[in-house]
């Protein structure tokens, strides 16, 4: 009885004890978000945009405006994002510019830092690492004016 547990301790502190990542190996979160992080600003309906698995598409017959919340694993980071890029297609029969401002807000909602990239062709919006601050227990937001038939099909983020 007492070599079985004895036994039993010792594969418990093997399998929980040596095996076991310390909280400070942690790693940077990298996420991408798909169309419904989005949602349609400033009076715009639901019937004015279309969402697919393919992306959020502007089919409102006008420039209109998205806002995206982006999921925050990391919330003592105050570095902002090392990377940020954002997906679209700007439709050839109706051109125009596509413009994201991204922020870091605070809890009471006031933006600490933004950045402001656009694209008037289909491709990636690159941020780099352009949003460098944010700070405790904030979040990540992400304001696109989309041009008619624009599609914005997703957004990579990684948190240090």
């Amino acid at each position: 009885m007492r070599v079985q547990r004895a036994s039993l301790i010792v594969v418990s502190i093997l399998a929980f004890g040596v095996g076991a990542l310390p909280v400070t190996d942690a790693r940077a979160a990298s996420t991408v978000a798909g169309p419904t992080f989005c949602q349609p600003t400033n009076g715009v309906t639901g019937f004015q945009v279309q969402y697919t698995t393919g992306g959020i598409q502007n089919i409102a017959g006008r420039a209109i405006d998205i806002i995206c919340t982006l999921f925050r694993d990391n919330t003592t980071n105050t570095n902002g994002l090392s990377d940020l890029e954002v997906a679209i297609k700007i439709d050839p029969a109706f051109p125009g510019t596509f413009t994201c401002v991204a922020a870091a807000v605070d809890r009471k909602g006031d933006w600490v830092r933004n950045v402001t990239k656009s694209k008037t062709s289909t491709g990636i919006i690159d941020f780099g690492n352009l949003l460098n601050f944010s700070v405790t227990k904030g979040h990540y937001a992400l304001r696109c004016s989309m041009p008619t038939n624009a599609t914005l099909h997703s957004i990579y983020y990684l948190e240090p």
